[in-house]
C-alpha cells in the first residue's frame, strides 16, 4: 500500500496589512489549517481500518506468500554433515501478528495456526493491533497509529511529515516516528515545521523573517526556519475596580 502525502503550501506574494496575517494568502490544510509559509506534508494513513491483517502483509511481504520461505511441515536441513531440525507449531490470534527478521528485512505472519521452520527467519516477537506504535528492532518497519483528534509527526529521512489520524505503516529505514499530539496541543514544533493553534480572545505573536506578526483565532502550519513564536497577549477587555 502505498503512503497517500499531500502538500499544501502558502501562495506566492505576501498579503501582510499592519503586521497582520490574513488567511488570503494561505492555502487551507486538514483541520482548517492555514498554510503560511514553506510546504507542509500531510500523509493519509495507508493502512485500511477494515482490512489492517491484509494491507500490513502486502506492504511488508509484497507478492510473497505469508509463509514463503517457511516449510509448513517443519524444516530439515544438513549443516556440516549433521542433520537439523527447526520447526514449531505456532498459534496467533485474532488481533495479533508475529514478526520475523530475515537478515534485517521483516516479514509477517498474521493470525492462524502454522507449523513452520526456517534456518534464517527469526522470530522477533508478536504485535498486537492495538498497540499505538510498533518498530521492529534494528529493522525498517514501523506500524504508528494516531488516534481521532490527534496528529503525529515523523521524519522521512531530512523531510518532516505530518501523519492524519488512522494507521500507517513504513518499510523505510529512513523514516523515523517522533510522537503523538492532541490536535488542541498548540504549539507543534518538529524542526522547522510548526503547527499553531491561535485561542479566541487574543492574538499570537510571531516573528516571520524577521518581521514581527500577529495572527488572529484560528489553526496555522509553518515550514520555515525563519518563522518563530513569540508571546499570546490577550484582547479581552478587563474591569478593573479602583
Amino acid at each position: 500500500m502505498q503512503q497517500s502525502t499531500a502538500t499544501y503550501a502558502a501562495t506566492p506574494g505576501s498579503d501582510v496589512q499592519e503586521g497582520k496575517i490574513t488567511g488570503a494568502r494561505a492555502s487551507s490544510g486538514p483541520f482548517g489549517f492555514q498554510v503560511l509559509d514553506g510546504t507542509i506534508p500531510f500523509c493519509a494513513p495507508n493502512i485500511r481500518p477494515d482490512h489492517e491483517v491484509e494491507d500490513l502483509l502486502q506492504l511488508v511481504n509484497g507478492d510473497r506468500s505469508p509463509t514463503d520461505g517457511w516449510d509448513l511441515c517443519g524444516t530439515i536441513f544438513s549443516l556440516g554433515g549433521l542433520l537439523c531440525c527447526c520447526s514449531g507449531m505456532r498459534l496467533i490470534q485474532q488481533g495479533k501478528m508475529e514478526l520475523y527478521s530475515d537478515n534485517g528485512r521483516p516479514h509477517l505472519l498474521g493470525p492462524g495456526r502454522y507449523w513452520v521452520g526456517s534456518p534464517v527467519k527469526r522470530l522477533v516477537g508478536q504485535i498486537s493491533l492495538s498497540d499505538d506504535v510498533i518498530r521492529q528492532p534494528g529493522g525498517c518497519l514501523t506500524i504508528v497509529r494516531v488516534r481521532e483528534g490527534s496528529l503525529a509527526v515523523a521524519w522521512d529521512n531530512h523531510d518532516v511529515q505530518v501523519l492524519l489520524p488512522g494507521r500507517h505503516a513504513r518499510c523505510s529505514a529512513g523514516f523515523r516516528y517522533v510522537e503523538t499530539y492532541d490536535l488542541g496541543q498548540s504549539p507543534i514544533q518538529c524542526g522547522s515545521l510548526k503547527l499553531l493553534t491561535v485561542r479566541a480572545g487574543g492574538v499570537q505573536l510571531v516573528s516571520n523573517h524577521g518581521r514581527l506578526e500577529t495572527l488572529e483565532q484560528g489553526r496555522y502550519a509553518v515550514n520555515s526556519a525563519a518563522f518563530s513564536i513569540d508571546k499570546y497577549v490577550t484582547t479581552q477587555q478587563q474591569n478593573v475596580r479602583y
